[in-house]
């Protein structure tokens, strides 16, 4: 652009600086909330994996006959991952 006058030109330039860092701010804010937000499939993995991870501490402590009353709560819950 061809403003004629150095202020003029500066001041432009000063604006459209001022908007591509508005922009690319905005474009980094959008990718930061997209990597932070977990996936379905992700919340469903980690449900699952708590859930098997309950059922092995149910089934050491039946084991060790610690918890007979617990029945067959930990296959229930790796069925239920």
């Amino acid at each position: 652009m061809n403003a004629g006058h150095p202020i003029i030109a500066f001041d432009f330039a000063n604006c459209h600086r001022d908007d591509l860092l508005r922009e690319a701010a905005e474009r980094r804010l959008v990718a930061d909330a997209h990597r932070g937000r977990p996936s379905v499939n992700a919340l469903r993995r980690r449900v699952g994996n708590a859930l098997v991870r309950a059922g092995e501490h149910l089934q050491g402590a039946r084991g060790r006959r610690i918890a007979e009353e617990l029945g067959n709560a930990a296959g229930a819950l790796h069925v239920a991952r």
